[in-house]
């Protein structure tokens, strides 16, 4: 939902729990005009619809990519031998560590240790350098 939509929302929702306890006298106006804003703003959004075929305009960029989540061990592992992120609690580390897991040992490695106790991990992004260059993307 846009800010604005979110907003009309809230504000008819409001109006209609200050009638619900009676602190508005003017509660019919509030929300009457309540009301018409926001059927005002669906018209809008749908006009736009129509126009573009979707509401895709009006989701930014960054709101398709997917949702990355910590997962903890205890619920799976990662891919044998597969890079991740992980959150590694050992003496030495106590923080997110580039590792893999290995399956021959069931231990986690990384670059600087393989003395690792990793709680959680998850899967590393894309790099923003492919064979030294930068992405285009």
């Amino acid at each position: 939902m846009t800010a604005k939509s979110d907003e009309l929302v809230n504000e008819l929702v409001s109006a209609a729990i200050a009638f619900g306890r009676g602190q508005l006298p003017d509660w019919q106006t509030r929300i009457e005009t309540a009301k018409r804003e926001l059927l005002a703003h669906i018209d809008e959004v749908e006009g736009l619809e129509e126009d573009s075929g979707s509401y895709d305009s009006l989701i930014p960029d960054w709101a398709n990519e997917p949702k990355q989540r910590w997962i903890p061990v205890s619920e799976r592992l990662p891919d044998n031998w597969k890079s991740v992120l992980t959150i590694d609690m050992s003496e030495s580390t106590r923080g997110m560590v580039s590792a893999f897991y290995n399956p021959k040992t069931s231990l986690w490695v990384s670059h600087f240790s393989d003395d690792l106790w990793v709680t959680h991990w998850m899967p590393s992004p894309e790099l923003p350098i492919v064979y030294g260059k930068v992405c285009e993307e």
